[in-house]
């Protein structure tokens, strides 16, 4: 079961810093241009710590931390809670989300015990980086996000108790805002350990640093002859949300292509006819409409020079494992962006997709306006627009010991770096 620990954790002092200058998006979603405003809006902005742009940022992270606790910019807490977060954003349907959960510590399992379960594959450079932040700074400025089922909805129960009384943290970035309680009360918090108790525990965002804790963890072990494996390295910083909770929004991730040596729209929809029915629209507001309505199978197409959008679909009482090889298990075979890798991509539109290959290349973009605007403006030659990932087919993958082709889930929103930080040394 997952092991979930309340910790002294360290967040901005709320009379050095205001937290909707100093928070900023996970580092591997940031891009130069970006990582250069968040220097400029505030010299105290987390960006610093998480993804610094020195030389050394590795470093300077480590120094820079332990400069702000000195001079009380970041705080310590004095006893040990477990946090709740409520973070509000606007849905797709303009209306207001509100998205529950709890940060705490949790015990680091190996991936094989399967109590900690990922989806997505991992790449070695990312968490070298990571490796090389953590072993500086010995702290983590973000947790992982993870997803669990509590059908009793505990947390609900709790933000409604809370909410009454202002959080004791408060910012906003990038639109959505984010609230923090403490949970101090010890029976609330075995509460909460129990509810964990026999659950799986399935990574939402954050397989790169998980797997990173888990090789510091071995190397602090490794050179520890006293371990005890109560020491803050064997511990990772988390944020739970229950796959009950409302809240929980997955956006696709959608595929835009371009660099191909030949392509030819009108006879890649006739290709695509022999296993799809085809429909046209003549804007994209309808095609995404109709993506929606027409739900798992199905893909938006857009095509350079093409003024009329496309509807793809599986034909009538086809199955996608009829297209997809043999050997590729059939928990993945469910999966829509299994179908466009493994069958679309490959066997219909020629395109050999390798993560580490430079062309043709495949741009993910979360945004579906804009990746229709590319494909419009001739910057690239096809789209491919897809519907979310259900979570059921997630925690099947997940369960399967299998993991998802590469930027398959688009969890809503990001959990911002800065709002709590976990210092592995003084935990």
């Amino acid at each position: 079961m997952p092991e979930i620990l309340p910790f002294h954790a360290i967040f901005y002092n709320p009379t050095r810093a205001a937290l909707n200058k100093v928070l900023s998006p996970p580092y591997d979603v940031i891009s130069a241009a970006e990582r250069d405003e968040l220097y400029a809006r505030d010299p105290r902005n987390v960006i610093r710590l998480e993804y610094a742009k020195e030389a050394d940022p590795y470093a300077h992270a480590g120094r820079i931390l332990r400069e702000w606790l000195n001079t009380e910019i970041l705080v310590r807490e004095n006893e040990p809670p477990i946090y709740l977060l409520c973070q509000r954003f606007k849905g797709r349907d303009g209306g207001v989300v509100r998205r529950k959960g709890f940060i705490a510590l949790c015990r680091l399992e190996e991936l094989e015990k399967k109590t900690i379960l990922p989806h997505e594959r991992t790449f070695p450079k990312p968490k070298e980086d990571r490796l090389k932040l953590l072993s500086h700074a010995k702290a983590m400025f973000s947790p992982i996000f993870s997803i669990y089922s509590d059908p009793s909805r505990l947390v609900e129960e709790l933000y409604l108790h809370l909410s009454s009384e202002p959080p004791f943290l408060s910012g906003e970035l990038e639109g959505v805002s984010h609230e923090i309680w403490r949970l101090s009360d010890a029976e609330v918090i075995a509460k909460l350990q129990q509810v964990m108790t026999g659950t799986q525990v399935f990574i939402a965002d954050g397989h790169h640093r998980y797997e990173t804790a888990l090789e510091y963890q071995r190397i602090r072990r490794s050179e520890n002859p006293r371990h005890t494996g109560l020491e803050g390295y064997n511990h990772t910083l988390m944020y739970f949300c229950n796959v009950e909770e409302e809240g929980l929004v997955i956006f696709p991730i959608h595929r835009v292509i371009r660099g191909m040596k030949s392509f030819d729209g009108q006879e890649f929809l006739k290709e695509l006819s022999r296993g799809f029915d085809i429909q046209q629209f003549d804007t994209s507001k309808r095609l995404s409409q109709a993506l929606r309505d027409r739900g798992r199978h199905s893909f938006g197409i857009a095509i350079s020079g093409d003024q009329e959008f496309y509807l793809a679909g599986l034909s009538g009482g086809r199955g996608s494992e009829e297209l997809i090889p043999q050997h590729i298990p059939g928990e993945l075979k469910q999966l829509d962006v299994v179908l466009l890798h493994a069958y679309i991509l490959p066997r219909v539109l020629k395109v050999d997709y390798q993560p580490e290959a430079d062309q043709p290349r495949i741009e993910f973009v979360t945004d579906e306006a804009h990746a229709v605007a590319l494909v419009q403006r001739g910057e690239a030659q096809v789209a491919f627009l897809l519907n979310p990932t259900p979570v059921d087919q997630i925690q099947a993958v997940a369960r399967a010991g299998l993991t998802m082709p590469q930027k398959s889930t688009y969890f809503y929103p990001k959990l911002p770096a800065g709002l709590l930080m976990y210092d592995l040394e003084h935990f």
